[in-house]
């Protein structure tokens, strides 16, 4: 779908907004040139050794008057509860899964991309400091990192790896994935920008699964290079490349956003520009199924940013940016 078409369905106002304010690079198309990086980006090794810490449940306040406006991405709890960063209203969101309403949060001095959890710790993405901001279970800020060595230029997805207690970082300025402990030490990152097979143009979202990172990634308008899933061990080495298109009529997603990797290794992905789920077998490289559609109806989606599955059930839930909910899928990761 061509993006003059996605450009019409959105009011003037809020495609100066999304613009201006930078969200996500949904609109990218590569014009952008990535800040010089050496092959270790001054980082010597790996970051050092994590104590491992027991989960503690996130408890946040109520926020009395303010509620989901334009969600971004989501990360499941220990009990199954939504962590939802919103980037108009600057707060990170706990959200019940049956009501999809906020039962409490904390405000975020910036702009929130990226959340993760560990421990009894949250990780959030800040686009306005360039840093990734610790704050304890109950919403009380406790440190910040990535403006050092390693530094995060634009912090637009995170995962967190919980037995190694690393975190990585997508790094959609420096085109790479940025590598720390929990305690915000670098390590070395991963990929980076360029157009071989292992380096990232535009990256967007990340997830963790069986000891491999996958990535979203635009590719690049410009040299005609199409959108991809690069799958990576943690070393950096490519272990995959899902194609999202072939320059024709064959285009699966062309501005992938967050994805989630199921227990099967199935992985879902949201796509900006047709407002819908994408459920991928990478190992076969086929489309197990859809879901969702363009609009603003129930089961619908305007720019969906991330998707979670909810293990058991099956219940997939969509940040749904353009239309400020959580979108709901009743039993949607089961496939056929």
């Amino acid at each position: 779908m061509a993006l003059r078409r996605i450009a019409a369905r959105l009011s003037a106002t809020t495609l100066r907004w999304v613009v201006a304010g930078g969200l996500l690079g949904i609109w990218a198309c590569g014009e952008r040139e990535a800040e010089p990086t050496g092959p270790d980006d001054g980082v010597p090794g790996p970051p050092g050794e994590v104590i491992p810490e027991p989960p503690v449940e996130p408890d946040f306040p109520p926020l009395p008057g303010l509620v989901l406006q334009a969600p971004v991405r989501l990360q499941l709890t220990h009990e199954k509860r939504l962590l939802v960063t919103d980037y108009a209203a600057r707060a990170v969101f706990l959200v019940d899964p049956a009501s999809r309403q906020a039962v409490g949060g904390f405000r975020v001095e910036g702009r929130p991309l990226a959340v993760g959890w560990w421990g009894r710790r949250v990780f959030v993405g800040n686009a306005t400091t360039r840093t990734v901001d610790v704050f304890d279970h109950r919403g009380a800020y406790q440190y910040s990192f990535g403006n050092g060595p390693g530094a995060v230029g634009d912090p637009k997805d995170l995962a967190i790896d919980d037995t190694l207690g690393l975190v990585f970082v997508v790094d959609g300025r420096s085109k790479v994935v940025r590598v720390f402990n929990v305690y915000g030490e670098p390590g070395k990152p991963i990929a980076g920008p360029g157009a071989g097979a292992d380096r990232l143009q535009n990256p967007t979202g990340i997830a963790l699964h069986d000891g491999q990172l996958f990535v979203s990634d635009y590719g690049d308008l410009r040299t005609g290079d199409p959108a991809r899933i690069k799958i990576f061990d943690y070393d950096g080495g490519l272990v995959a490349s899902v194609l999202g298109g072939n320059g024709g009529s064959r285009v699966r997603f062309a501005r992938p956003q967050g994805l989630t990797v199921d227990a099967q290794g199935n992985v879902f992905l949201t796509e900006a520009m047709s407002g819908e789920v994408i459920v991928l077998d990478p190992e076969a490289d086929v489309v197990r199924k859809t879901l969702g559609t363009w609009g603003s109806a129930p089961g619908q989606l305007r720019l969906p940013l991330d998707v979670v599955v909810m293990p058991g059930p099956k219940d997939v839930f969509v940040a749904s940016f353009r239309n400020g909910r959580i979108e709901p899928f009743v039993g949607g990761g089961v496939l056929p």
